[in-house]
């Protein structure tokens, strides 16, 4: 079977975040079956290139348009010329210039279609993304022949912008468990976020809860940004900055997927304070590594998180995070607890085992409807 994966930006610094590590292990397993799978990405950054299975192509960022302004047409031009040597074309689909155009490629060539949003796509009321839905994703949406979904809450979104869905399988997130997986937090403690930085995952929330907690009299922790900037760092860092807390709050810019790991396990917690956070691999990648993990109630994850006793949620406001913060830095026994449970609940829940053959039942659906 020949499969073609793509992705909107392939980034070696790590910037594209978790759908591209998500595509990018897909891709491993697959081959490590015998599967021939191929992964396609634009680089707005680098010339095009060509190791093994990845293949990144030149493109161009729009202006103003941030992510969803990426754009390469020897992309889209290799795609059009080599279709026809693939079984499945899935695509990490999102509202940007690059998986659209290769996703109606695809039903236009007759092609079997996945589409993967990894939480991407929910119903919006800004007027770009609703001509982009009228135009063209609604269309996708409907004549995929597989979409992949990472939960219940996942499909129910997608069936808020289109509600004939093609067929929707759930699939999970999952990762290769590492090993030495219960964190030894770094001195002195270091409170984490690592995501994107986007409005949607709120870091700004995090900044407050680090001023919050050094004005009540912390004196030791750092309180750490990691991730790409995409448009919500320089408000946070200005208040950090007028405070005068710049050795004790600070941002690290993006980092290289194959550190994220290490960078998490050496975090006291990790704290992603995104609304409805669809699923969040890093909450994953860091419960493995035995690094307990902070989110919202209202998080795909959370009620899981709170079973397991491998974390803790609050209620989405910045008196509320604090308080959970608070109560792990008082309490070295809780955080040493929960290190302990939360690799058993990914390695119970959420390993890579059977990856390559639940994808391959994916595409054969796809090839036979």
């Amino acid at each position: 079977m020949n499969v073609l994966h793509v992705v909107s930006v392939y980034s070696d610094d790590g910037s594209s975040g978790g759908p591209v590590r998500v595509a990018s292990a897909q891709v491993d397993h697959l081959r490590a079956d015998g599967v021939n799978a191929t992964l396609v990405g634009s680089s707005p950054h680098a010339r095009s290139t060509n190791r093994g299975s990845t293949r990144q192509f030149r493109g161009v960022l729009i202006p103003g348009l941030g992510p969803a302004g990426a754009f390469s047409f020897p992309l889209l031009w290799w795609v059009i010329r080599n279709i026809r040597y693939f079984d499945v074309v899935h695509v990490h689909l999102s509202r940007d210039l690059v998986t659209l155009p290769v996703a109606l490629v695809t039903l236009v060539a007759r092609a079997s279609l996945v589409v993967q949003p990894h939480g991407m796509i929910d119903l919006s009321t800004r007027w770009m993304a609703r001509i982009i839905d009228l135009t063209c994703l609604r269309r996708i949406l409907r004549k995929a022949d597989a979409i992949v979904a990472l939960t219940s809450t996942e499909e129910a979104d997608l069936r808020e912008v289109e509600d004939s869905l093609g067929t929707v399988v759930i699939l999970p997130n999952s990762m290769r468990l590492p090993g030495g997986v219960e964190g030894a937090a770094r001195l002195p403690r270091e409170v984490l976020f690592l995501a994107r930085l986007h409005e949607r995952k709120r870091p700004e929330m995090f900044t407050q809860m680090a001023l919050k907690l050094i004005a009540e009299g912390d004196a030791e922790t750092l309180f750490v940004l990691v991730g790409p900037d995409e448009g919500a760092i320089c408000a946070p860092m200005a208040s950090v900055e007028e405070s005068g807390l710049s050795d004790r709050i600070t941002w690290e810019g993006p980092i290289r997927s194959d550190r994220v790991l290490d960078r998490l396990r050496g975090a006291y917690v990790y704290v992603l304070p995104a609304k409805k956070e669809p699923f969040g691999l890093t909450i994953i990648e860091a419960l493995a590594v035995g690094t307990p993990a902070v989110v919202t109630d209202d998080a795909a994850l959370a009620e899981e998180i709170v079973a397991a006793d491998c974390g803790s949620t609050f209620d989405g406001t910045v008196d509320d995070l604090a308080r959970v913060i608070r109560r792990y830095l008082d309490d070295p026994e809780l955080r040493e607890r929960q290190s302990k449970t939360a690799s058993l609940f990914v390695q119970q829940k959420y390993s890579d085992a059977g990856l390559s053959s639940r994808l391959s039942e994916i595409y054969l659906t796809a090839i036979t409807s």
